[in-house]
C-alpha cells in the first residue's frame, strides 16, 4: 500500500479544549474597553482589574459590578451607583432582599442574631410616572 500522506506529529504542549490548571493563573489588569477575561466576539464585556484590591465586571464597556474588600457595588462606579452592600468587621446582622412570584409580595428583611436592635427603616419616596 502507498502512502498518500504523512501525519504531523501533535507536540505534547498543545492546549486542550478543557484546560485543568494546578496552579495560579494571572491575568493583565486588562480595560474597560478591553477586559482581561472576556468574550469572543463582545470584547468590551468581561472582568478587569482597574487597580490593585479591585475586581469590576463590565458589560458593553460600561462598569455594572465593583468589588473591593469590603464593598460591592450593583449598577456603576462607586458614588454612582444603584446599589453598595458593605462588609463591616464583627456584623451579626443583615438585609435580605427577596423577589416573588407573581402574585406574590416582595420582601426586604433585618435578620441576625440581633436583628431589632437598632434596626432603621426609612421611608421610600413614592415614585409616578409623569
Amino acid at each position: 500500500m502507498q502512502t498518500l500522506f504523512n501525519l504531523p506529529t501533535i507536540p505534547a504542549a498543545l492546549p486542550t479544549r478543557n484546560p485543568v490548571f494546578t496552579g495560579q493563573v494571572t491575568l493583565s489588569a486588562g480595560s474597560r474597553t478591553n477586559p482581561a477575561m472576556g468574550f469572543n466576539g463582545d470584547s468590551d464585556t468581561g472582568i478587569y482589574q482597574p487597580s490593585a484590591g479591585l475586581l469590576a465586571l463590565l458589560a458593553d464597556g460600561t462598569e455594572t459590578v465593583r468589588v473591593t474588600a469590603s464593598a460591592v457595588s450593583l449598577g456603576g462606579v462607586p458614588g454612582a451607583e444603584a446599589l453598595r452592600a458593605t462588609q463591616l468587621p464583627n456584623a451579626v446582622n443583615r438585609v435580605e432582599v427577596r423577589g416573588a412570584a407573581t402574585g406574590g409580595a416582595a420582601s426586604i428583611q433585618t435578620q441576625g442574631n440581633d436583628a431589632d436592635i437598632n434596626r432603621k427603616r426609612q421611608p421610600m419616596p413614592v415614585l409616578r410616572n409623569v
